[in-house]
Formats: structure tokens, C-alpha cells, sequence
């Protein structure tokens, strides 16, 4: 059974699936999410370079978006037999306007990664209009998708392409079709709204976790789906054999649920494998690595094989990790050193079998001498460490520990609950600076907002303190 939490309330946004009762998938956003993964957007070409094949286009954010000659209507239209070696600005003409799509997010000095080739995505279907092919999912049955592949591909007109994803294949083609026809319609919307925009900025955000929620959708024809907002539940495409849950009390939807504890397991440094063994997972700059420690007790059990079994371990929960905390970039995982060639094919193995159910495109390479084996999964956004994390200096070196922000939302949410606990009218705050500026909002917008929702005032007494810190001590 998988059961969906959406949680909209609040400074932060926070989506939990949960499969059987267990945490697998875990997301957060914030209210300022414009610039997601999926978002359309009026640019105007800023600058155009030969050298990298791409222009700076502003998008009305901090930083200008990247988009190649590649990624433009007008290159795939071009029917030029050295197409690729024309220069850019035919393709992207300096000063002109045009429709994007965010295909990456902007990361630390990198601002977006932008398409011109959008795309429109539905729960079965992923619409082109430029696509020029049809693409349908390996994990549905060869018969099937042979099947699909040739009905899809009747339906499609002029420079259109599809992709069918693995839900397509307990559709019928009625519902299909129905649903190619309203993403066409989504399309021409869309188009109709860029030709009356005048600016550049956001043209469309694409809903919260929309993707996110696409996907687990499409894995299960029953489920449970819980949400605080209730026009987004309602605008969920969920099936009959889902049901739909709206969460209206003043406690956060995840203390109702009692959720706390399983987003914890997000943030652990260490997890336990089930014969004693465990994986510590570190994130650096450049990577993340995995260092995979053997159970206490082999002194009495065959060594090779106890370690084989650590490893195999070790590999199934490496892929439930990647997907849990949303791990992308390079990853390095240290197993236990195995002599045996057979022990270590049959972990790595073992390892491939598993990250082919990622939602992502994930790498696995060979053991290499050192007995550690390098993945890469495909990157979109920040990793939760890089959002909610600040490297500090101490007297012995450099440490992770939480940011302003995201203890402002820690602090939200602890104030949210607390008014739900206690009646009262009245609530003080021992806080940090920085975490109280990045509280209350611009304008001290989300301040005055909490404030008239809850029928609360809320007095904070501001401290000098060099890390993030709160308590809310007093309830007068």
C-alpha cells in the first residue's frame, strides 16, 4: 500500500511516501519554489557564445538561465545537414524572446539549465510537440509496448513525439487518447499565455511535487493520499482505487500523522542493515561516499561469506538511500573487501538490479582496485544537505550544521503545533537573528499571515548567537 503525505502549509513544503508503513521517498520545497524542475518561463536571449554552442537567457531570476542551440524549436526544425556547425546565434538571435522550460535547477553559481523543446507531462504520457518520436517505457511487457508504440504513434501529427511511461500499460488506449488530446490543449494554452506575456519571469509553475506525485501515481492503481490543501487534493489525477484524505485541524499534517520520526531517518548519518551490519553515508562537496562496516561478531562464520552478505545488504539499502534522500552527482561506495571475483559480480550485480527501480538515470561502474565501486545519478536539484545545511569553521576544522532557513522552518512548524496544543493567544520566542529574518518573510509578510490565521501575537526576544537557535519558552 503506498500512502502519500502532502503537506502545503507552512514556510516549508513537504512531501512523505511511505510503501507498507515504511519511509521510501521524501521531498521538501519552499513557498519561493519558482524556479523548479518543469517551470515555463518568458526569457529574452541576453548573450549569445560560439565557443559553447548556447546563450545566458534572462528569466526574470537572480541568475541568467543556460540554454544551448541544441535545445531550441529552431534547430530541430532545421533540416541544414551541418546544422551543428552553424553558429548559435542563427539559432538564438541576441535580444529575441522566447518560451523555456527548466530542465535543471539553478545551483550554487549556476544559474537554470533551459529548454526551448518543452515538454507537457501527464500521469501515462509525457507530451512533445517538437518530439518527433515515440518513446515507450522497457519496463512494460515487449508485447505491450510494441502494441502501444503502434497506437500512440497513429495519433500523432506533424513534429509531435510522446513518451509512454509504465502506467500506460493498465490504461486503455480510450483513456489515452483522452488524455494525449488534454495535454495538446495544455500546450496550446500555454502558448496562447506566452504570446500575451510581456516580460520575462515565470510564465507557469509547475504545481509542488508534481512530478514527484506523477511518478508514485503511476506505480500503484490503489493507494491513500493525504494533504492540508484541499484544492490541490482535488486537482490530484488520482484513480478510483485511491482515496483522498483532507487535513483541516491546526496541527501540522505530519505531528498528525506522526511523521517526525521517519523524516528523521533522512538525516541520519548511519543506518542499520539487518544482520548488524550498517552503511555510513557522508556528503562532500565534490561527492557523496558510502562506507559499508561489517556486522560485530565473524569471528565464528566464514569471513568471505559474512562480508558477501554485508555487501548484498549493503547494495539493496545503498538504492533505497539514493532514492529516500534524493542523492545525485558522483557517489563512491567503500565496500567490505571481498577477494573472491564471484562475491564481488554477484554485489554488483546485485547493486544494478536495484537502482534500475530509481525514478533516475543511475550509472553503476566496476569494482576498482581499492574495492569501491562508483555510481552517478542523474542531477536535477540541490540535495536537502546542500538547502538545509551551512559549513562552519571550528577550532578543529569545518562542520555541517543546520542554516537560518531551515531553522526558520524547523521554528514554524514548532509554532504551529504548539498554538494547536495550547489555547492561547500570546506566544514568545527566544530566537537567533538570522532564523527570526528568515521567519517572518519580506515585509514581514509570513509573520503578519500566522499571526491572522491562528488569532495568535507572537513576541520574539532576539539573541546574538552565532549559530541558529530557538525556544519557545512562554505561553502568557
Amino acid at each position: 500500500m503506498i500512502s502519500l503525505y502532502i503537506e502545503l502549509k507552512g514556510l516549508e513544503k513537504r512531501l512523505a511516501v511511505l510503501q507498507d508503513g515504511k519511509l521510501v521517498y521524501y521531498r521538501t520545497a519552499s513557498s519561493d519554489d519558482a524556479g523548479q524542475q518543469g517551470s515555463y518561463y518568458i526569457g529574452r536571449i541576453d548573450s549569445v557564445h560560439s565557443g559553447i554552442n548556447a546563450a545566458f537567457v534572462e528569466i526574470g531570476e537572480e541568475k541568467k538561465g543556460y540554454l544551448t542551440k541544441q535545445k531550441t524549436v529552431k534547430f530541430a526544425e532545421s533540416d541544414h545537414p551541418n546544422k551543428k556547425d552553424i553558429a548559435p546565434s542563427k539559432f538564438l538571435p541576441q535580444g529575441q524572446r522566447i518560451l523555456v522550460q527548466v530542465e535543471k535547477e539553478a545551483h550554487g553559481q549556476k544559474g537554470a539549465v533551459l529548454t526551448n523543446l518543452v515538454e507537457i507531462a501527464g500521469v501515462s504520457l509525457v507530451y512533445m510537440p517538437f518530439g518527433q518520436y515515440c518513446a515507450v517505457s522497457k519496463k512494460i511487457p515487449d508485447l505491450i509496448r510494441e502494441d502501444l508504440r503502434t497506437a500512440v504513434s497513429s495519433w500523432l501529427t506533424g513534429q509531435e513525439g510522446v513518451v509512454v511511461r509504465t502506467d500506460a500499460a493498465n490504461r486503455s488506449l480510450h483513456d489515452l487518447q483522452l488524455e494525449l488530446e488534454n495535454l495538446r490543449e495544455q500546450y496550446q494554452e500555454l502558448q496562447k499565455k506566452a504570446q500575451q506575456e510581456k516580460r520575462e519571469g515565470l510564465l507557469q509553475p509547475v504545481p509542488l511535487f508534481w512530478k514527484d506525485l506523477q511518478y508514485w501515481i503511476s506505480q500503484s492503481s490503489n493507494g491513500e493520499c493525504y494533504s492540508d490543501d484541499a484544492s490541490f487534493l482535488k486537482q490530484l489525477p488520482l484513480g478510483e482505487g485511491w482515496t483522498k484524505t483532507w487535513h483541516h485541524g491546526k496541527e501540522s499534517l505530519f505531528t498528525k500523522y506522526d511523521l517526525h520520526s521517519s523524516e528523521e531517518k533522512v538525516f541520519q548519518k548511519q543506518v542499520w542493515l539487518s544482520n548488524g551490519g550498517s552503511i555510513s553515508i557522508e556528503h562532500t562537496e565534490a561527492m557523496t561516499v558510502v562506507d559499508v562496516n561489517t556486522a560485530r561478531q565473524v569471528k565464528n562464520r566464514n569471513a568471505e561469506q559474512a562480508f558477501e552478505e554485508t555487501n548484498l545488504l549493503a547494495a539493496k539499502e545503498v538504492s533505497k538511500q539514493l532514492l529516500l534522500r534524493d542523492v545525485s552527482g558522483m557517489v563512491v561506495i567503500d565496500f567490505i573487501n571481498m577477494k573472491s571475483q564471484s562475491s564481488r559480480q554477484r554485489v554488483l550485480q546485485t547493486l544494478k538490479d536495484q537502482v534500475e527501480k530509481d525514478e533516475k538515470h543511475v550509472m553503476v561502474y566496476p569494482f576498482n582496485e581499492l574495492g569501491c565501486v562508483m555510481l552517478t545519478r542523474k542531477r536535477t536539484k540541490p540535495m536537502w544537505y546542500e538547502t538545509h545545511l551551512e559549513r562552519y569553521s571550528h577550532e578543529t576544522g569545518f562542520g555541517w550544521r543546520k542554516s537560518a532557513h531551515a531553522s526558520a522552518y524547523s521554528l514554524d512548524r514548532a509554532i504551529r503545533d504548539h498554538i494547536a496544543s495550547i489555547e492561547t493567544e500570546d506566544v514568545q520566542i527566544k530566537v537567533d537573528s538570522a532564523t527570526w529574518e528568515n521567519f517572518v518573510g519580506k515585509d514581514k509578510g509570513y509573520l503578519m499571515s500566522i499571526e491572522k490565521d491562528y488569532q495568535v501575537t507572537l513576541h520574539p526576544i532576539i539573541e546574538d548567537r552565532e549559530a541558529p537557535y530557538y525556544e519557545i519558552f512562554v505561553t502568557m
